[in-house]
């Protein structure tokens, strides 16, 4: 999601020829501290410096931009650490060494807070500020010199000027935990800009991009603790492969929000707003290779990485020592060792399952590649009735704790993989070629007219999806995706009273409408009064977070929340409520709705520019 971002004059004078060389920004892991004590009070500098930054590797083009640093230290990406205790005295120096800008900084202050406090700091100039540090929790500071109110506003050199104050317990011991933070930066094409002066959009965590961003590994049973903190101008959700993780906090830019033990939530995916953060905790009970992404396809995509024009990401060196994977951007790289006398799962009770899916490619384009047809089995679900550009979107049913091999079959003329999201495999086969599996045996692409086999025993019952991971986006906006359902054991999959809802993509470009299940013309759908149904919500479109509503007569009717990405929703959370969602792409949603008089309902798919999609579900008496 590229946007145009206004450069103030001070923004362009960093391109001036005369200035002094500039040094590189460092990449912060937010695992030492800033400051210096003196008694009960912590002393901190930041200094905002003009700098370089390369988010790919060393040898790649400089950004222009503005950083933190500690006194008489490198610039970085995110700037110093405040990390206390709470209760704790802070003094900051703020020290403005950006020539003919005023610094604006943010979140320097007592938490929660009921309103935003600034600094103004003028060139040269150094100002301090002395706060208390309020309640535990994970808060942004951040800078501007474009003068933009939001963080949401701020996109160009001064889109790094940031960092995170940690406030922990006064009476508990630190956890031992990991922070990462997430800033994007979009400068417009300008021919006036040393080379490389195109249009640069870039994501990074800790100031580092996919495939040079950190690499973490931890041994089977270990617990890992991360804190991820958005301090860009754009949403993320983030997605970890393989497990789930537990929310338990969330945080806004004025308050955090520490769950108590019964209201933490167990999810796939999180979707971070633009200045909040979250913490989690996740336990890997299988090793292997594993990823933590942002699910925003523009996020993730390889143009992120930026050679010089002319080249190609074959030329940058893969992490792995194999061909690079088609991805870059907000990835984390996760690694789980054996542990010796680590349990071994216990013995299924119900026999393998063999699952036969075959991809096709249809005889229309999507976004100029081949449509794709997904049928289990051979029998293609694509008929010459369908209208020209409907994907087929078939439902794996699987059963929890039934081992399940399902073959892949490619049939078409490129390679292809797919991912299981939510799912817990027992294979390496994870969808992410030249990554999933291990240091000795790494998963490959499904060669034209090969055929590959990932093996799982769902654990958990609930919603989840499979999607292609490859292929620049083409192979899931041509319709290799969709909704993957594990039921209990002797519980039939009922297809009158379980409504499967997947919004898809047909179209990589920004604010294409969302397919919902495989078409832009959904036909009405008849239901009864008194009958309860099980809404599975899916999103799997490419770039946004859709709402989605179910109103009669405009107005939205009450549902009653049941599961997210297929674990069941706290207490407080499944009370009855206004039928309305906000699900991210790689978010699945469970609720549950009995009408209670006929009529013609709609369910509505929104995004800011209003309703995007509908459905007439008409309602008549039993």
């Amino acid at each position: 999601m590229i946007r145009s971002v206004a450069l103030s004059v001070c923004c362009l004078a960093l391109a001036a020829p005369s200035r002094a060389p500039l040094p590189d920004a460092a990449s912060n892991p937010g695992t030492r501290p800033a400051g210096k004590w003196s008694h009960d009070t912590l002393f901190v500098g930041i200094d905002a410096r003009p700098a370089l930054w390369r988010p790919d590797s060393l040898e790649s083009p400089p950004i222009d931009i503005q950083a933190f640093a500690e006194p008489g230290g490198v610039p970085s990406i995110p700037g110093p650490l405040v990390r206390v205790r709470e209760g704790t005295v802070i003094a900051v120096t703020v020290r403005n060494a950006l020539a003919d800008s005023t610094l604006i900084v943010h979140g320097l202050m007592s938490h929660p807070a009921v309103r935003d406090d600034t600094i103004q700091v003028a060139p040269g100039a150094s100002r301090v500020v002395r706060f208390r540090a309020g309640a535990p929790g994970t808060y942004v500071y951040w800078g501007t010199t474009s003068h933009v109110a939001t963080l949401e506003d701020r996109g160009g050199p001064d889109s790094q000027l940031g960092g995170v104050i940690v406030v922990d317990p006064a009476n508990e011991r630190p956890l031992n935990d990991r922070l990462f933070v997430i800033t994007v930066i979009d400068l417009p094409g300008d021919s006036a800009r040393p080379k490389p002066n195109y249009e640069r959009f870039q994501v990074a965590i800790n100031g580092r991009a996919w495939p040079y961003t950190e690499r973490l590994t931890y041994a089977q049973g270990d617990s890992a603790r991360f804190r991820w903190i958005n301090a860009s101008f754009e949403a993320h959700p983030m997605h970890l492969h393989g497990f789930f993780f537990r929310v338990d906090s969330r945080s806004g830019e004025l308050a955090d929000t520490i769950y108590a033990p019964a209201d933490r939530r167990w999810v796939v995916t999180e979707r971070l707003e633009i200045g909040t953060s979250m913490s989690m905790l996740w336990v890997p009970d299988r090793t292997g290779n594993w990823l933590m992404h942002c699910h925003i396809f523009a996020h993730v995509e390889p143009d992120l990485l930026y050679p010089f024009p002319g080249d190609t990401i074959a030329h940058y060196p893969s992490p792995t020592g194999k061909p690079p994977m088609a991805m870059s951007g907000l990835i984390l790289g996760l690694t789980v060792t054996p542990r010796t006398g680590a349990l071994s799962p216990a013995a299924p009770a119900l026999p393998r399952r063999d699952v036969r899916m075959v991809l096709r490619e249809l005889p229309f384009l999507v976004d100029s590649s081949p449509a794709i047809s997904v049928a289990f089995g051979d029998t293609a679900t694509f008929g010459h009735t369908a209208r020209p550009r409907d994907l087929p979107v078939p439902t794996l049913t699987l059963i929890r704790g039934q081992p399940t091999r399902v073959w892949i079959v490619n049939r078409m003329t490129t390679p292809a993989a797919v991912h299981w999201h939510g799912i817990e495999l027992e294979s390496y086969y994870d969808g992410v070629p030249g990554w999933s599996g291990d240091a000795h045996h790494l998963e490959p692409m499904i060669a034209p007219g090969d055929s590959f086999a990932a093996e799982m025993t769902p654990p958990h019952a609930g919603t989840f999806i499979y999607h292609s991971h490859i292929e620049n986006g083409h192979h899931l906006a041509s319709g290799l995706y969709g909704a993957l359902i594990v039921r209990d054991p002797g519980v039939p999959f009922d297809s009158t009273r379980e409504i499967v809802l997947v919004l898809g993509a047909g179209e990589l470009a920004a604010g294409a409408p969302p397919f919902l299940n495989g078409t832009l013309q959904p036909a009405p759908r008849a239901l009864k009064v008194g009958v309860t149904y099980r809404l599975r919500i899916v999103n799997i479109a490419e770039n946004n977070a859709i709402g989605v509503a179910l109103t009669l007569r405009a107005a939205r009717v009450t549902w009653r929340p049941l599961a997210k990405d297929g674990a069941e929703r706290p207490p407080r959370d499944r009370t009855p409520r206004d039928a309305f969602v906000r699900a991210s792409v790689g978010e699945t949603y469970d609720v549950e709705w009995t009408p209670e008089e006929p009529g013609n309902y709609f369910l509505e798919f929104t995004r800011a520019i209003g309703v995007i999609q509908r459905q007439r579900w008409v309602v008549s008496e039993p």
